[in-house]
């Protein structure tokens, strides 16, 4: 998936999704409950902006033309994993959310 300038809000994978990439600029993305699913999730981006819990940061100068790792999430083996997420983000925002229990 190719994306400009997009508000996208990633809730759950189904279990039979092999892989999933996406590449955006200038797009806002909210992860939820990262942790508890199991597949692997690799984010890279430039001049990316990452808020997960209560950590802020920014990754990748706007001069800087190569694109960073900024969060990569391995899948338990030992269990069934779901698949790999490949995310590339350049101006972008990336929040990874973890819900309550009573969400």
């Amino acid at each position: 998936m190719v994306d400009f300038d997009s508000k996208i809000y990633f809730f759950n994978f189904g279990d039979d999704f092999d892989q999933f990439n996406y590449k955006g600029d200038y797009s806002k993305l909210s992860l939820y409950d990262v942790k508890k699913n199991n597949y692997s999730l690799n984010i890279y981006g430039r001049n990316t902006a990452l808020n997960m819990d209560s950590i802020q940061t920014t990754f990748g100068a706007i001069e800087d033309k190569k694109v960073t790792k900024i969060l990569e999430k391995k899948a338990n083996e030992s269990a069934k994993v779901l698949g790999n997420i490949d995310i590339e983000l350049i101006n972008g925002i990336v929040n990874v959310i973890t819900q309550s229990k009573g969400n």
